[in-house]
């Protein structure tokens, strides 16, 4: 019985010393490994496109007509158009004083959102954030900034 005990142990003790030294060993090679270039995302300012005076305010109507449009775009730094791909989107009311998340879009907005922005007011806001888009040449996702526009 004792041989066994002795066997058992040594074999847990080879296991140990084979798993710590394969862990090193991968340590090893991922710091050798080079490592990639974030792109520098190069947008300050994104709004839908049909705030064409770059106003950060648009009609309850427009921003309608923006949330059902497929697939959902915004205009960025005035020149370029970029296709969302994911954002968090949050519709902050002035009557009563309110934000309430609705989740995330994926493509488009989601239902709940688009329900709540027909119900919305002038002076409300629709804020998007930790927004994501497609690249259109790689088809990359890459990071965008916050999107934050007022209705009038």
């Amino acid at each position: 019985m004792k041989i066994i005990n002795r066997i058992a142990f040594a074999f847990v003790i080879v296991l140990l010393a084979a798993g710590i030294s394969s862990a090193q060993d991968k340590k090893s090679t991922e710091k050798a490994a080079p490592k990639k270039e974030k792109k520098v995302f190069a947008y300050k300012v994104c709004n839908p496109p049909v705030d064409v005076d770059n106003t950060h305010e648009i009609s309850v109507a427009d921003a309608i007509k923006w949330a059902e449009s497929q697939p959902l775009e915004v205009l960025c730094d005035g020149k370029t158009t970029i296709e969302l791909y994911q954002f968090q989107i949050q519709l902050i009311t002035m009557d009563p004083l309110s934000t309430v998340d609705y989740g995330i879009g994926e493509g488009g907005v989601p239902l709940l959102a688009l329900n709540a922005l027909k119900k919305a007011k002038a002076g409300d806001t629709v804020f998007l954030k930790n927004v994501t888009f497609k690249e259109r040449s790689s088809r990359e996702i890459l990071n965008a900034p916050n999107i934050v526009f007022k209705l009038k």
